[in-house]
């Protein structure tokens, strides 16, 4: 929501007059029945159940919504969400907090419904770029490998939609941890292809999530397994970065600079051409430094430096680089 769009107006639904245009009236009324479908089909269920208040309330509320979805929610589409987020709108400014808080509650459990559809690795890696502690992180992902099961819930900062955990407990499903690297560096790898970055708070979510997968195999960062697939040969862009930061001697100056470069300024920036966004693809030495090419070029310096007895200053300041860069991703992924 936002610009021009009126109150409670859904993003696309309004033109530049702030009202829905014909398409929009026809998407949000579509949507509209079949909320009022599940709204009715939730009020048969409670009508069964008398007297409760407080938590129970709640809980009996959201259980109804969960079953007045599972039977439809195959049928359900983007007008229904359009409707949702409309009406939720409308009952703010009626400050109507019970039926901006029922029609939270149809979403919530919509959305949880959709997520435990998708593969287990893509749930898994949804429940980490929501989390915010590392050692949540952490357990999600060995809950993950040992079959899955339940977590408390940890409050989320938010940023990321209607993924953001509440104080409820988590159901961590079942998931191999290889599929879990593959499917948050395929994302990574999508975000960093394009130029500019689309959503750095998001591509550093992805990484924080990739390297702490990675990090869990048993040979740690330099397993085999991790082998780094789309730098045959280590980057021009990144190399040069890293020669840069080497020579940094200052460790205030060193984060900043990691900091900022990883937030997309200085090395990071990219300087749009007079053709537009580029595609990394192909492009000789004229990419910005980009976060995940980053650490893969710092993981294969390293591993051939571990091989060859390398220096064991140069080493210990590449593995320190590692770190500021992690801990810059925390701070851009969860902090700002």
């Amino acid at each position: 929501m936002g610009g021009a769009q009126g109150p409670g107006m859904p993003a696309g639904a309004g033109g530049s007059t702030g009202q829905p245009d014909p398409d929009g009236w026809r998407e949000l009324l579509r949507g509209g029945e079949d909320v009022a479908q599940v709204m009715s089909d939730m009020a048969n269920i409670l009508d069964e159940i008398s007297g409760l208040e407080g938590r129970d309330e709640e809980v009996a509320v959201q259980m109804a919504a969960a079953a007045a979805i599972a039977g439809r929610v195959g049928a359900l589409d983007q007008s229904f969400l359009v409707a949702l987020e409309f009406m939720m709108g409308q009952a703010d400014s009626n400050n109507d907090s019970k039926g901006r808080w029922l029609l939270e509650v149809v979403k919530e459990q919509l959305l949880a419904q959709l997520q435990q559809k998708m593969p287990p690795q893509v749930q898994v890696v949804s429940l980490l770029v929501a989390t915010s502690d590392k050692n949540r992180r952490r357990d999600i992902i060995t809950r993950a490998l040992a079959g899955g099961g339940k977590l408390p819930g940890e409050a989320s900062p938010g940023g990321m939609g209607s993924m953001g955990m509440g104080a409820q407990e988590v159901l961590v499903p079942g998931a191999n941890l290889e599929e879990i690297i593959a499917q948050s560096d395929d994302l990574v790898a999508s975000l960093e292809e394009e130029l500019p970055i689309r959503d750095r708070r998001l591509l550093a979510r992805l990484l924080l999530a990739r390297e702490e997968a990675r990090s869990l195999m048993a040979g740690g960062i330099q397993d085999p397994r991790n082998d780094v697939r789309r730098l045959k040969n280590v980057p021009e862009t990144e190399v040069r970065f890293i020669s840069t930061l080497v020579a940094i001697k200052a460790p205030d100056a060193l984060k900043k600079r990691i900091f900022d470069v990883m937030d997309g300024r200085q090395e990071g920036e990219y300087k749009k051409g007079s053709d537009g966004p580029i595609k990394v693809q192909g492009s000789k030495g004229s990419a910005p430094v980009r976060p995940g090419h980053l650490l893969d070029t710092i993981t294969k310096v390293l591993g051939g430096m571990y091989r060859t007895g390398g220096s064991g200053v140069t080493v210990q300041q590449l593995e320190w680089i590692r770190k500021e860069t992690l801990d810059a991703l925390q701070r851009i992924g969860f902090s700002q």
